[in-house]
C-alpha cells in the first residue's frame, strides 16, 4: 500500500520531531536521487571504524516481578555504573541514552582490541558481585554514528548478539574482533562457537586479572541528576528517601507502547526519513486524544493513559492511521505503577520506569502477527469485555505473559 503521509511539509518539521536524526540528512536526502551513491555521500562523515561494545542484563523480567520498582532501578543502575567506568577509562564513549537495561560504547580505532577485551572481562567479573547480571557482545567493523546514536548493518548485529544470544557472564565476540585480537598475547583466553551465530562466546575464566576501573561512573542516564544520587544511596522500599521520591514520581497508569517497523527499503535513510514522517502521524493522533506523550520518535513510542477505555481508543486511533499511511506495527498495553520522572536535560522531556512498560515492549517485539493491539492481563482484566478480542499467552524470559489480542477495528469499551 502507498503511503499516504499526512505530515506537514519536511521544511516544516520542528527538531524534536526527528529526535535523534539531524534534520539536514533527512533534508539532504529528501533532495537527493535517493540511491545508494547519494546515501553514501551524505553519511560519509558519520562513518567511524572501531568496536562496539553492546550489553543487555539477564533476567530483568522476573527480578521486575518480584521486587519494588526502585530496588529494580538500583539493580539496573549498578552495572551500568561498572560499564562505563571501565569503557570511559580507555577512551570509550558511550551511545545513546542508557535509559533502559541495556548499555553501548564506541571505541575509536586509537583503542587497541586488546584493551577492551581486558577491560569489559574485568567488568564483567565485577558485575558478577552483583544480583543483576549482564550478557555483552564485541564487534569491529564500521558504525554511522548519527545524532548520538549507531547505525548500520554493524550497529545492527552487535546489539542483537547483546540481547537475543548473550547470557548472564558471557562476552560474545564476532568474527571481526575476535581476528583483531589473534595479533595481541592474551593468556588464558579461549573461545568456543556460539550456536549457529557465527560468533564466539569468550572463556575468560583462566585469563589473568586485568583492566583499570575509571572514575567516571555517570553514564548518559535519562534522569535528573537527584534521581541519579538518590539511586546511588538507594536505602530500601522503607526509607524516608524512598517514600518522598515515590509520593513526587509515581503514578498509576495504562502504558501504551508503540513499535513501528523498519520499512521495507533496505537503505538507511529511506527509513529514517521514513520513521520522521511516521512521527508526525502520531503526533496529529496524540494531539486528539487524551494522553501522555513520554516519548516519540517514530521508530518507538511510549504514552500514558489514565483508563484502560482511554488507552484502548488511542491504540485504535494509532493503528488506523499508521495503517492508512502503509506502516508495519505493533502496540501493546499493559497497567500498573510507573515512575515518571524529568530527564536531566533543560527541554521539558519526561522518562518512564516501571514493570508495565517492560511487559508492553516485550508483548511487541516478541510476537509474529504485525499491525495488532496486544493488551495485557494487567489492562484487559479491567474491563467488562472487548468484542473481537482473542487470548495470547507468550513465554518471554522465562515468565508467562498473557491478555487479549485486538487484529481489526474495535468499539470504544467500557471500563469495569
Amino acid at each position: 500500500m502507498p503511503k499516504r503521509f499526512v505530515t506537514p511539509q519536511l521544511a516544516d518539521l520542528r527538531q524534536d520531531i526527528a529526535g535523534q536524526i539531524p534534520l539536514d540528512v533527512v533534508r539532504d536526502w529528501m533532495q537527493s536521487q535517493k540511491d545508494l551513491s547519494a546515501q553514501n555521500e551524505i553519511l560519509s562523515a558519520y562513518r567511524k571504524p572501531g568496536c562496539v561494545v553492546s550489553s543487555d542484563s539477564a533476567g530483568l523480567t522476573k527480578l521486575g516481578r518480584e521486587r519494588p520498582l526502585l530496588e529494580v532501578m538500583k539493580l539496573v543502575n549498578d552495572p551500568k555504573q561498572i560499564l562505563h567506568s571501565y569503557g570511559s577509562a580507555i577512551g570509550g564513549t558511550a551511545v545513546g541514552v542508557w535509559a533502559a537495561d541495556n548499555s553501548e560504547m564506541f571505541y575509536g580505532e586509537g583503542v587497541e582490541p586488546r584493551q577492551i577485551m581486558e577491560q569489559m572481562i574485568a567488568a564483567q567479573r565485577e558485575i558478577a558481585n552483583q544480583p543483576l547480571q549482564i550478557g555483552m557482545a564485541i564487534h569491529s567493523g564500521e558504525f554511522l554514528l548519527l545524532g548520538g546514536g549507531a547505525f548500520g548493518p554493524d550497529a545492527d548485529l552487535v546489539e542483537v548478539l547483546a540481547e537475543d544470544f548473550s547470557g548472564a557472564r558471557e562476552i560474545v565476540v564476532t568474527p571481526s574482533f575476535r581476528s583483531a585480537l589473534e595479533g595481541c598475547a592474551f593468556p588464558g583466553l579461549g573461545f568456543t562457537p556460539k550456536g549457529d551465530t557465527g560468533a564466539f562466546v569468550c572463556e575468560y575464566s583462566g585469563a589473568p586479572a586485568c583492566g583499570i576501573r575509571g572514575t567516571n561512573i555517570k553514564y548518559p542516564f535519562p534522569f535528573t541528576e537527584e534521581f541519579f544520587s538518590f539511586l546511588q544511596e538507594y536505602g530500601g522500599p522503607a526509607s524516608t528517601e524512598t517514600r518522598r521520591i515515590l509520593d513526587r514520581y509515581e503514578r498509576e497508569s495504562v502504558v501504551v507502547l508503540l513499535k513501528v517497523r523498519n520499512p521495507g527499503s533496505g537503505l538507511l535513510l529511506d527509513q529514517l526519513t521514513s520513521w520522521v514522517l511516521a512521527n508526525g502521524i502520531i503526533e496529529q493522533v496524540t494531539r486528539e486524544d487524551r494522553v501522555t506523550t513520554i516519548k516519540s520518535n517514530g521508530s518507538l513510542g511510549i504514552f500514558l493513559a489514565d483508563t484502560p477505555d482511554v488507552a484502548l481508543d488511542f491504540a485504535t486511533d494509532l493503528r488506523t492511521a499508521l495503517d492508512s499511511n502503509g506502516y508495519d506495527f505493533n502496540i501493546g498495553m499493559a497497567g500498573g505503577s510507573v515512575l515518571v520522572f524529568p530527564m536531566n536535560d533543560a527541554a521539558g522531556q519526561q522518562e518512564i520506569a516501571g514493570e508495565p512498560v517492560n511487559l508492553a515492549s516485550k508483548i511487541c517485539e516478541d510476537v509474529e502477527e504485525r499491525d495488532a493491539i496486544y493488551i495485557d492481563e494487567s489492562v484487559s482484566r479491567r474491563m467488562k469485555a472487548i468484542p473481537g478480542g482473542m487470548p495470547f499467552q507468550l513465554a518471554v524470559s522465562h515468565v508467562e505473559i498473557k491478555g487479549v489480542k485486538l487484529s481489526g477495528p474495535q468499539p470504544t469499551v467500557a471500563s469495569a
